[in-house]
C-alpha cells in the first residue's frame, strides 16, 4: 500500500465543511496523529465522543473501505520515520540472538567440562597421561638421535 501523504492535509482543509460528529473525529486525528493511528475503532469512538457508525462514515467520507484501511494509512505515514530504529531493532534482535546463542554454547561446554572432571579419577588421568609420557620421551629421545648425528 502506497502511503496517502495528503491524508491528513485533505481532512484539514476538508474540516470547515465537515458535520460536527466529524469534526470530532477529525480533530482528534489531526491533533494526535500517531495516537490515533494505534487506536481500535472503539478507542476513537471513545476519544471522540461519537458512535462507530459515525467513525465508519467518516472513514468513508476520507475515501476508505472501511476503517482498519484508513488506520493502515495513517501508520502508513509513520514507516519513514520509524525505518532506521526499526533496522536497528532487527539488528540488536539477531545480535542479541547471536550472543544467547554463544553463551548457551559456552554453558554447555562448561557443564560438560565439570561431567567431565566429576567422571576422572587419578586412576583414570594416569592411565591416559602415561602412554602420552611415553609418546614424548620417544620423540625426544629420538630428536636427540637426529640432533647428534647431524652434528657429527
Amino acid at each position: 500500500m502506497q502511503p496517502d501523504s495528503n491524508l491528513i492535509e485533505r481532512i484539514k482543509k476538508s474540516q470547515p465543511e465537515l458535520s460536527k460528529a466529524y469534526q470530532h473525529d477529525a480533530h482528534i486525528i489531526i491533533n494526535n496523529t500517531f495516537l490515533a493511528s494505534s487506536m481500535t475503532i472503539d478507542e476513537l469512538v471513545k476519544e471522540s465522543d461519537v458512535s462507530v457508525a459515525t467513525v465508519n462514515r467518516f472513514v468513508h467520507h476520507c475515501g476508505y473501505s472501511g476503517y482498519p484501511y484508513f488506520r493502515l494509512a495513517m501508520r502508513e505515514l509513520f514507516n519513514k520515520l520509524f525505518e532506521p530504529a526499526e533496522k536497528l531493532s532487527r539488528v540488536s534482535h539477531h545480535l542479541d540472538t547471536s550472543m544467547q546463542t554463544i553463551s548457551d554454547s559456552l554453558d554447555n561446554s562448561i557443564a560438560q567440562l565439570i561431567k567431565t572432571k566429576a567422571q576422572l579419577s587419578e586412576k583414570y588421568l594416569e592411565q591416559a597421561i602415561n602412554p602420552t609420557i611415553s609418546v614424548l620421551q620417544v620423540c625426544l629421545s629420538a630428536l636427540c638421535m637426529l640432533l647428534f648425528w647431524s652434528a657429527a
